[in-house]
Order: structure tokens, then sequence, then C-alpha cells
């Protein structure tokens, strides 16, 4: 992943946590990354049930944040194509 997208885990893991997102609306965190993605010229080649899957994962609150946006990262590091 190019380093100016480094922010992408982290901004939709935690956003994920937040509380507009409790409603359980973790697609909608997914695709805020494939979007911010979209915008610096990267795509996302993984399955969006499956990214929005591990989402809904992380943002159970015994996950950290660090934790959160370790195992996100390592999931678009697998799944995204510049």
């Amino acid at each position: 992943m190019h380093l100016h997208c480094r922010g992408c885990p982290c901004l939709s893991a935690t956003s994920v946590q937040s509380l507009p997102f409790a409603g359980r609306s973790k697609r909608t965190g997914f695709y805020a990354a494939v979007v911010f993605l979209n915008l610096n010229g990267l795509r996302c080649t993984g399955d969006s049930l499956a990214g929005a899957m591990l989402l809904d994962e992380l943002a159970d609150p015994s996950v950290g944040d660090d934790e959160a946006d370790e195992r996100f990262e390592a999931w678009l590091r697998e799944h995204v194509a510049g």
C-alpha cells in the first residue's frame, strides 16, 4: 500500500467503532475506505462483504484501536492494487 494511504485503515476501523456506525452499518465504513483508496488512485480487489464482516469484528469494543488498525491494514495490503 502506498505510504500516503496509510491513514485509510485508521479512518475506517476507528469510524466503525464510533457512534454513527453503532447500528451495524459496517458496509458504510468499508465503502468509505474504498472511496478513499479510489481518490488516491488505488482500488480494492477484495470482496466487499468480507471487508464489511472484518470491520464488524473490529467494531467490537473489546478490540483496541491499534489492533483494529493493524488488522484492517493487513487486510487492505492483501486486497489493494495500484
